[in-house]
């Protein structure tokens, strides 16, 4: 399965109170060029993710002060870490253990010894899932922008047709007006009258040809 990141951009972090354990997960994932950092303690490793940012956790059940479970229900309760998928690495296939880590926010889970194939498997399709759901929610964002945007680009061009409309009306009425009086009062009218009536035409003729020119 061709995975749609780049492991070089991803950091996993790996939690485990057995430096055997740590170091073979970090040889396994490291040379398939992901990011490793670890810790020992649940308590190490709530201190690391203050300063560190991982694309997936490791976690190991079975550690002592803070057990695995215990750390997930703290990281899913902080925003920083609330989305950055769990998968849950034990030596106890008890299926209270695994519908445990489901409900404290795990997204999987591998027993020790693992496979290595077998726990690259489980992180990509972990990493797949999370990227592919990072991109859905770009595009959507995009959207909303093209969107707001377009809405803008119409609220703006009904501004501008409106005053159109208003610029177009007025030469208009006056010119409707001028020629109105000219043609029913025009026995009325001096000489005097009748150059202004006739420039006010003019003007309101010029001011349409400006808004169309």
């Amino acid at each position: 399965m061709k995975i749609p990141y780049n492991p070089a951009d991803m950091t996993i972090m790996v939690v485990d109170d057995i430096a055997t354990n740590i170091h073979v997960a970090l040889n396994i994932l490291e040379r398939e060029n992901y990011r490793v950092i670890y810790a020992q303690s649940g308590a190490e490793a709530l201190q690391m993710l203050k300063n560190e940012t991982a694309d997936l956790i490791l976690l190991d059940v079975m550690m002592p002060v803070m057990d695995g479970f215990t750390l997930c229900e703290i990281l899913r309760k902080n925003e920083p870490s609330k989305d950055i998928p769990v998968i849950f690495v034990t030596a106890k296939v008890e299926m209270d253990n695994i519908v445990r880590g489901f409900q404290v926010g795990g997204q999987d889970y591998i027993t020790k010894p693992f496979n290595s194939r077998e726990l690259l498997v489980r992180v990509e399709n972990q990493l797949s899932l999370k990227y592919t759901k990072s991109q859905l929610e770009q595009e959507i964002e995009h959207r909303k922008a093209i969107q707001n945007n377009l809405e803008i680009a119409n609220q703006t061009k009904s501004q501008l047709f409106s005053i159109v409309a208003h610029d177009l009306n007025n030469p208009f009425s006056s010119l409707m007006i001028s020629l109105d009086l000219i043609v029913n009062h025009f026995e009325a009218f001096d000489t005097k009258q009748l150059i202004n009536q006739l420039k006010e035409m003019k003007n309101s003729v010029q001011r349409i040809y400006s808004l169309n020119h």
